[in-house]
């Protein structure tokens, strides 16, 4: 029997609900299975090639998943113009951070590392080769074939680094998981429909594609400033050990954060999308937006500050163990950032893409005076990742406030419950946060 198309949204919705779960927990579990195999040293340096990686790639990105979005469903040329320009910049990107190897290594004192660094641009250049087809499908509801890619490119990553940290014990197990993460991504993205990887080059459709994806690329280099950079500083600024301390604190937060925003972008902008070239009403849909970011902040940020200390302490090792000050101040962090993401779906519809940059450079201009409290600061790493920690919360806090004004006045019909649905999740967390604090919850849960 077929599916009515109904029970055919639902689920091939769930399937990439079922996706962004594995990336949500499998880099975790990668991420486990290296801090108990290996020493911390080289477990902060595999942190370190994952974040390189993950930085150039943010750093470049100028929205073709988001703007294939737009292509007509049987103009090849138009998806295939956008294969050239990915390629392109893979190629650029990937070949930068191959050159910046050896650079890298004596950042982090970490000699003969140059060769993993190198490996991972050559990952981000074989990225380039995967087929954009899997994101326009999902504007008609097809999210299967981008779940599917997801899920097995996290599983191959996560069985690659289990395997190479057996055979070599180092951070090499990192690179080549890398390795195996983007052939593997290519190869189901080009397998999943026939709309084939090929090369076109239309200079209206490029033009097209850069005035839309132009003002992304601050955005970009914000994202990565904020979501990345933060290693190579403590890294850098504090040693290995410290970066070991601080790198599963930050990606038992973060990780999911990025997982559940990414997977609602892909719930609310296509229909979004849709509805702003029909002429329709956004009020509805952002509003439901706005009531889904409050629930997963809340939702995420006071589980974090309850249950972070117990999690990290019995999946990376008591080593790892965070004090409590430290999941309280990573948890505000958490709600911070997923509440600043109140204005990108509607910015990205109305293709008003310069206004997504706003919100990440206000992340990642909080970075700057927290460098300077992590360069100055003595005592242990706990109350040097506290002071760090606390400084982004504090400037982000105030950038939030400006950006609910602007997105207000910018909007004004589209974001008429935005304020309301802020405030509550600020009283919510800061306000539970304390109590938690005042109360010891977190050493009772522990």
């Amino acid at each position: 029997m077929r599916l009515q198309p109904q029970h055919f949204l639902a689920s091939s919705g769930a399937l990439l609900g079922l996706a962004h779960i594995f990336e949500a927990t499998l880099p975790i579990i990668r991420n486990v299975v290296l801090a108990r195999m290996l020493t911390p040293s080289e477990f902060a340096l595999a942190l370190a090639l994952a974040a390189v990686a993950g930085m150039a790639e943010m750093i470049s990105d100028f929205g073709l998943p988001q703007y294939v979005l737009r292509a007509p469903k049987e103009e090849r040329g138009f998806r295939n113009t956008l294969h050239s320009l990915s390629l392109m910049r893979a190629c650029l990107i990937g070949g930068a951070v191959g050159l910046a190897g050896y650079p890298l290594s004596l950042l982090f004192r970490a000699p003969g590392s140059e060769w993993a660094f190198a490996l991972a641009g050559l990952t981000i250049t074989i990225k380039g080769f995967s087929n954009l087809a899997v994101k326009q499908v999902a504007r008609d509801g097809r999210f299967a074939p981008d779940a599917v890619s997801v899920i097995a490119s996290q599983v191959t990553f996560t069985l690659a680094v289990i395997v190479l940290c057996m055979i070599w014990g180092d951070h090499r197990a990192m690179a080549g998981g890398l390795l195996i993460y983007s052939l593997t991504f290519v190869a189901v993205t080009n397998l999943m429909l026939p709309m084939r990887f090929g090369f076109a080059w239309d200079k209206a459709i490029v033009a097209s594609a850069v005035r839309y994806g132009g003002p992304l690329i601050p955005n970009g280099i914000a994202l990565a400033i904020t979501g990345l950079s933060d290693r190579l500083i403590i890294g850098g600024l504090r040693g290995l050990e410290t970066l070991a301390l601080y790198g599963p604190l930050a990606s038992t937060a973060m990780l999911p954060r990025a997982t559940a925003l990414r997977y609602a972008y892909n719930l609310f902008l296509p229909p979004m999308v849709k509805r702003q070239e029909e002429g329709r009403d956004l009020t509805d849909s952002t509003t439901a937006w706005f009531a889904t970011i409050s629930l997963l902040a809340v939702s995420f940020a006071l589980g974090f500050i309850c249950l972070g200390e117990t999690v990290i302490t019995l999946t990376f090792g008591s080593f790892y163990r965070p004090a409590p000050i430290l999941t309280i101040a990573m948890g505000a962090l958490l709600a911070v950032r997923m509440v600043i993401a109140f204005p990108i779906p509607l910015a990205m519809a109305r293709e008003r893409t310069w206004f997504v940059t706003g919100s990440s450079m206000i992340t990642a201009m909080a970075l700057l005076p927290a460098t300077f409290v992590l360069s100055g600061a003595s005592g242990s790493s706990v109350e040097v990742l506290a002071a760090f920690i606390g400084t982004l919360v504090a400037i982000e806090m105030v950038g939030f406030a400006a950006i609910l004004l602007r997105t207000r006045r910018a909007f004004p019909d589209a974001t008429q419950d935005m304020i309301r649905d802020a405030a509550i999740v600020a009283f919510l967390v800061f306000g539970l946060a304390g109590l938690c604090l005042a109360l010891g919850l977190n050493d009772w849960l522990a």
